[in-house]
């Protein structure tokens, strides 16, 4: 999640992430089927917690995804195939 540096309204949106982030934001997004990551989250609130799901299987069981830079570094090259494959080239 990342607020656009010409955002037309940079403070609702810094508003809204703080929310996002919250406690009970968090607890929204585990009642919406996705998994909250704060651990203080009520597991009983909501589905899963990254925290439950740990404790289930084991840390050494977990595939963690990071973040790539080259999906930044390359992006031209992946928009420029994108955009072929969507007018059928």
């Amino acid at each position: 999640m990342g607020i656009p540096k010409d955002a037309a309204n940079p403070n609702s949106a810094k508003l809204f992430v703080d929310y996002a982030l919250s406690n009970a934001g968090q607890t929204l997004v585990g009642k919406g089927g996705l998994v909250p990551y704060r651990d203080d989250v009520d597991e009983a609130a909501v589905r899963y917690t990254y925290q439950g799901i740990t404790e289930q299987i084991g840390a050494d069981n977990l595939i963690v995804a990071g973040f790539d830079e080259g999906l930044i570094k390359d992006a031209s090259d992946f928009v420029t195939k994108w955009n072929a494959a969507l007018q059928g080239k």
